[in-house]
């Protein structure tokens, strides 16, 4: 038997003692009396009292027997109010009644607890009965670091049932139960908690009568003092951290992804390690852009992209709400790219001209696309074109496809931007 489990003996015995003094049938024992070790097997006194011998063995039974594991000491408290439900045979009413139970919990599963039990009835024919009870219970606790915690409950004790008429009696009892315990408060720095605590349990008793069952149902608090709280399992040391990724020329970019090795210092790159102001065929576009037409020819004017700047920009994504002048969300990265290529090229004269559909009249439509192209416009001033604008509306005039299909009329639907000689 392991030392852990000789001292929860120990102290289950001073609980039984306890709970023998309650019932006034037995004294105080040693517990060196009642164990000692021979080949690490336990041997039992069997002239010591046989009722307090069993009530300690059956209680620490199974968690002496579980593995071995540091033992939790955590002490709590659980006063409770009964319903009960007598045996007919004691002719006495129902009451209420009164339990108190003070415990630990000796195992992460389980509990041992000394329960206190008194209770008065009346009898219809003044043989009125007074209940006083200690015993001794294990708890098998469920799931104990959820908010609802169910268990069960069996437990071994004294009973002493003195009446008013015919004298008193104490009897060995045995509890079989079950209970829930719901967490109201916990502190996971110290311990503490406090716990609605909900019981049921059938009490087995007068065993020289034929035996009776009596039931009790108990509500009340369990609060934990925190000495039961199990220590923290202590961590591995950590690993040493791996030697950062080299990064010769400094440039941010891992050696194993740039592709530009040797970036003189200070210079700005993009994600490949690579200058991001270098522009190889001197357009003005960095090729970094990145420049779609690489090695276009000196003195060549260029769009955003670094290609030809063609006679008319087209703006493919420029599109309005129906029957209006309002610009839809998508057309702000086509007119932002026309931004860019205005800027690039400063002294061209620009028409921004608008087109619609062959849908309505010519003289709606004029003004339809004449309001569009000022919108357009409008918004390269707002984000700093210098070049000179003019606006011009054509309505359903100038069409580039077949207006009698749906595909044909959006493509008609269109702002542009003119380059004018």
């Amino acid at each position: 038997m392991s030392s852990n489990c000789i001292r929860l003996l120990r102290g289950a015995w001073r609980l039984a003692s306890s709970a023998g003094y309650y019932a006034g049938s037995i004294g105080p024992v040693s517990i060196d009396s009642l164990i000692y070790m021979n080949n690490t097997q336990p041997i039992i006194n069997t002239r010591l009292p046989l009722r307090i011998a069993i009530s300690a063995l059956i209680a620490l039974a199974l968690p002496c027997t579980a593995e071995e594991a540091q033992p939790s000491s955590g002490f709590y408290v659980a006063p409770m109010l009964n319903g009960t439900r007598l045996d007919d045979d004691r002719a006495v009413d129902d009451a209420a009644a009164f339990t108190f139970a003070a415990g630990f919990e000796v195992h992460p599963d389980w509990n041992i607890e000394l329960n206190l039990f008194r209770g008065r009835f009346d009898s219809s024919i003044g043989d009125d009965l007074t209940m006083d009870a200690a015993g001794l219970n294990a708890l098998r606790v469920f799931r104990r670091e959820t908010r609802l915690a169910p268990y069960l409950l069996v437990g071994l004790g004294a009973q002493r049932k003195e009446r008013n008429l015919s004298g008193s009696q104490t009897d060995p009892y045995a509890d079989a139960g079950l209970g829930l315990l719901g967490a109201i408060h916990r502190s996971n720095e110290d311990g503490r908690a406090l716990f609605l605590r909900l019981d049921a349990r059938a009490r087995y008793d007068d065993t020289n009568a034929g035996s009776r069952v009596d039931y009790l149902f108990g509500l009340g608090l369990q609060y934990a003092f925190g000495s039961g709280s199990r220590p923290a399992s202590v961590q591995p040391p950590a690993a040493p951290p791996p030697p950062p990724p080299a990064d010769e020329d400094r440039d941010g970019v891992l050696d194993s992804a740039d592709r530009c090795p040797g970036t003189p210092a200070g210079k700005t790159v993009d994600r490949d390690g690579c200058e991001l102001d270098r522009d190889s065929d001197n357009d003005r576009v960095p090729d970094s852009t990145p420049d779609v037409c690489p090695n276009t020819a000196p003195g060549t004017r260029v769009d955003a992209r670094g290609c030809d700047l063609k006679s008319e920009i087209e703006l493919p994504l420029v599109t309005f709400d129906y029957d209006s002048d309002r610009l839809q969300p998508q057309a702000f990265v086509t007119l932002d790219q026309a931004v860019a290529t205005l800027r690039l090229n400063p002294d061209v004269r620009i028409e921004v001209a608008g087109h619609t559909d062959g849908l309505g009249s010519q003289a709606y439509n004029l003004g339809l696309s004449q309001r569009r192209a000022e919108t357009v416009r409008r918004y390269l001033v707002e984000k700093g074109v210098t070049n000179p604008l003019t606006v011009h509306g054509y309505g359903k005039s100038e069409p580039i496809a077949d207006n009698g299909t749906e595909a044909g009329r959006n493509r008609n639907r269109r702002v542009v931007l003119r380059i004018l000689p």
